[in-house]
């Protein structure tokens, strides 16, 4: 039967070891699990304890500051996809009055801004080329 325990029979730690070494047959390094008393256990449990709660409260940290840095870059990547989309489109809709001039030769209805620049074009209706105003009858006059 293979003793579990050797030179328990001495109090002394440091005489226990000189025991094993002259009765060893040879002194090996090796590694092995050594189990903890239960104060170094206790220890280790409380250790264990205060660092989930540190890490818990870190975690609340990083996750408040996300939703603040979130808040934050939420209108900057608002304005962006407006600039991306402006830029791409080389230029943005806008809701303003508009002047329809009809052309009777080319029978095209052509729409200027107040800025006098053609913004739209589009075939004249039958009903726009049969009602001339005093405004046509003026320009083919002073187109002649």
């Amino acid at each position: 039967m293979i003793n579990k325990f050797l030179g328990q029979d001495i109090a002394d730690l440091e005489a226990r070891k000189n025991f094993l070494i002259d009765n060893a047959d040879s002194v090996v390094e090796m590694d092995y699990h050594k189990a903890f008393d239960s104060d170094e256990l206790a220890r280790k449990k409380t250790e264990l304890s205060d660092t989930c709660i540190r890490i818990n409260d870190i975690e609340e940290d990083i996750k408040d500051y996300r939703a603040n840095m979130n808040l934050e870059l939420k209108p900057l990547k608002e304005t962006r996809t407006a600039l991306l989309a402006d830029i791409k489109s080389k230029g943005k809709t806008v809701r303003e009055k508009c002047y329809c001039f009809i052309e009777r030769e080319e029978k095209m209805a052509c729409f200027y801004n107040a800025e006098g620049i053609l913004v739209s074009s589009r075939p004249a209706t039958r009903e726009e080329l049969r009602q001339p105003t005093l405004f046509t009858v003026q320009r083919k006059a002073a187109n002649e």
